[in-house]
């Protein structure tokens, strides 16, 4: 390799490394986010000037659910709303295919650098926490409360997140530091790993730990392999969950912390436990959502009209979204849109799922970690509304990245195993 592929790839992976921490660690800093943007799409626009841009089916949907979003515009009754709506999706967009040309050619090690970007963003994320969270938020946070649904009380909003985006951030990266301290038997990794489960605890999301436990559970479950080994850790994962359930139910600081929330979900199959305002109202806006498809179900009310239905019309809290990704493209756009947005995350399981023995083989410990946040970021969808969140859309990239290696080069190894 030249001394100038080396310079230009040390200066790919720095735009991407600083777009990473510009989004998830310095948000709360202005303008820090929209250079960390401008830097990584000035690289890119050179690098597809050079090379061209590279078409694939993630890049042909995504424009395609762009144009569809657009064109909702019609016959939204409350345009402002698409359009604000557009301003994010169109940003994300764009980054998101500019993201996927720095992995062109299948390269694992531009997959497992982006990795490690996300770990270095979570430990800046962890320092910025440490220096803009006051000692009186933190006693704030600590305080016994019976409020579900709020972000008052919790860790998140001192350095420019939401709670619930916060957390998610958070248990995302905490598996990639397990997967790296299971693969590596690095122990700061593991420190790191203790620490994020802290800070999700403090920021009291139910789908954090939701996403903290499956995940890390899941990924001790796989990433050895063996029907007996999986058999004894699948016991051990039931025997931590048992734990863990009782724990944030009776120790009396968990419970303060995070426990008094998960009763709410509790109570979806439990009537012994009260249902609160946050898991009631959010269960209001899915029938809401739906029955707004009932109504359009081809092309919905047009993308961000949730929303002003939800107000004006059905008499809701706030002009707010539909807290659920899957209702809210049904809503708003419809089977079409659904068709667009979602074709590619279920794509990339199905693939996941039927060359599971050929991926397992070729790179396990990669494979696991894939497997499981993409199964992961599909479950919180029916939590939270992401087509426009910036971590599960270039979190998705990744992913759809690290399949293409695994597919190409799985098949590469059986064509040399025949031959």
């Amino acid at each position: 390799m030249s001394n100038y592929s080396i310079k230009k790839s040390s200066i790919e992976d720095f735009c991407v490394l600083l777009l990473i921490i510009s989004l998830f660690s310095l948000k709360s800093i202005p303008g820090v986010m929209y250079i960390g943007q401008i830097l990584f799409l000035v690289i890119i626009a050179i690098k597809i000037n050079k090379e061209g841009i590279s078409f694939n089916y993630y890049t042909i949907f995504n424009i395609m659910f762009l144009i569809w979003s657009i064109i909702s515009i019609f016959w939204s009754p409350k345009q402002s709303s698409t359009i604000k709506a557009l301003k994010p999706l169109l940003q994300l967009t764009v980054l998101c295919i500019c993201l996927l040309q720095y992995y062109r050619n299948n390269c694992l090690e531009k997959i497992e650098k982006t990795l490690y970007y996300f770990c270095i963003s979570s430990v800046i994320l962890f320092i910025v926490i440490f220096l803009k969270t006051p000692i009186s938020s933190w006693l704030e946070i600590i305080k016994e409360t019976t409020n579900a649904s709020t972000s008052a009380g919790r860790l998140g909003p001192t350095v420019g997140f939401q709670p619930n985006a916060l957390g998610i951030i958070l248990s995302f990266s905490s598996i990639i530091w397990l997967y790296l301290f299971l693969k590596y038997k690095n122990k700061f990794s593991a420190f790191m790993y203790l620490i994020l489960c802290i800070l999700i605890i403090f920021t009291k999301s139910r789908k954090a730990l939701i996403v903290l436990l499956i995940g890390s559970l899941m990924y001790f479950i796989l990433y050895k392999g063996g029907k007996k080994r999986m058999i004894m850790m699948t016991i051990g994962a039931i025997c931590g969950l048992a734990i863990t359930y009782w724990s944030i139910l009776n120790i009396p600081f968990l419970y303060n912390m995070i426990g008094f929330r998960m009763e709410g979900i509790f109570s979806i199959f439990d009537s012994a436990y009260v249902a609160d305002a946050s898991v009631t109202t959010r269960s209001d806006m899915i029938n809401i959502g739906i029955n707004l498809f009932a109504e359009k179900p081809i092309h919905g009310v047009g993308l961000g009209n949730f929303s002003y239905y939800y107000y004006y019309l059905l008499g809701g809290w706030a002009e707010t979204y539909s807290h659920n990704n899957y209702v809210e493209i049904l809503s708003g756009l419809g089977l079409i849109g659904f068709y667009l947005y979602y074709f590619i995350p279920f794509k990339m399981l199905y693939i996941m799922i039927i060359r599971r023995k050929q991926f397992f083989s070729y790179n396990r410990e990669l494979f696991s970690l894939i497997l499981i946040l993409l199964s992961l970021r599909l479950f919180i969808d029916y939590g939270m509304v992401v087509y426009d969140d910036e971590f599960i859309q270039l979190l998705t990239v990744i992913l759809y990245s690290g399949i293409c290696y695994l597919n190409f080069g799985s098949k590469i190894k059986n064509k040399e195993i025949i031959n």
